[in-house]
């Protein structure tokens, strides 16, 4: 036997929101609320009941008569009726809210099931960030302290270079000018030098002169024999000065040859000479002495 019911829209109990993807839920998340399930049990009318129920009732109501034993076999028959059609709406509704009790512990699982793997991916997620963080700092700091000492050896390197060019920057100065102060002695060297041998130059025509002057006088005492004894003796006295002139100052008995450095003095001879640290004329010390060599000729050369 058929039996119809109603289905209300109440009754079914739906959450008021869909189900969403995991993306599209956000903390915090709120506890589903309780699901409401509202049921009306009414009477159940003459439209209610089914079909060939309510014209089984017409019939036994027009043919019957109206006796009491009629009307109330007509009661207990609608009553039982009204049981049975009780029972399968209870029933139905029964099967209808195991159904939707079913469905809504499963989208509930979902729902709790969803949750748990949200948080659980946040926790991972925050956990991973933290421990990602973690060994960023450790990198950024083992990477700054080696930076820190390439720096520090760097520097240092550079210190030490730049002490060495400043020491060998300070070496070729004192280079530098001791090299000068040789250059100016040099140079002052060489003008006492060159003044020295301008005035030896000079000594020497002078003593050539001289020479040259005793060689012509003895040529010409020579040629002139012929003179009174005055002459002689006047010529024997000059010969005599000249001699003394030219004898060494040491020994008187040799000819002076050796000219003394640097008052010029030609006043020893050769033997004498080694003897002597000073001018025996002026009484200034030696420094250099150069041999004079005397020939008979206009001609002179010097020797060191």
């Amino acid at each position: 036997m058929a039996v119809q019911s109603q289905l209300y829209p109440e009754n079914l109990g739906l959450l008021p929101w869909p189900m969403c993807a995991l993306q599209d839920w956000m903390p915090p998340i709120p506890a589903p609320p309780q699901p409401v399930f509202r049921f009306s049990l009414q009477q159940p009318s003459q439209n209610t009941l089914p079909f060939h129920l309510q014209q089984n009732a017409r019939n036994l109501a027009s043919t019957s008569s109206p006796s009491s034993s009629s009307l109330s076999m007509c009661d207990n028959f609608l009553s039982m009726t009204l049981s049975q059609a009780l029972d399968a709406q209870l029933e139905v509704q029964r099967q209808e809210l195991d159904c939707i009790l079913h469905f809504q512990a499963r989208k509930l699982i979902t729902f709790t099931q969803s949750s748990l793997f949200f948080w659980w991916g946040k926790t991972q997620n925050e956990g991973l960030k933290s421990v990602l963080r973690e060994q960023r700092r450790r990198q950024l700091g083992t990477l700054l302290k080696t930076m820190e000492w390439k720096a520090l050896y760097l520097m240092k390197r550079k210190e030490e270079d730049l002490a060495r060019a400043t020491k060998k920057t300070m070496e070729l100065e004192a280079c530098l000018k001791k090299a000068e102060m040789e250059s100016e002695w040099w140079e002052r060297l060489a003008k006492a030098n060159e003044a020295m041998v301008m005035d030896l130059s000079n000594t020497m025509e002078q003593v050539k002169d001289e020479l040259i002057r005793v060689s012509n006088n003895n040529t010409a005492e020579d040629t002139e024999s012929h003179c009174c004894g005055s002459c002689d003796q006047r010529d024997d006295q000059q010969g005599e000065k000249k001699s003394k002139r030219v004898a060494c100052k040491r020994c008187r008995s040799r000819s002076s040859c050796v000219l003394f450095l640097p008052c010029r003095h030609l006043c020893s001879c050769i033997s004498c000479e080694a003897f002597l640290d000073s001018c025996p004329v002026c009484k200034s010390v030696k420094e250099a002495s150069m041999n004079v060599l005397f020939f008979t000729g206009n001609a002179s050369s010097i020797q060191r």
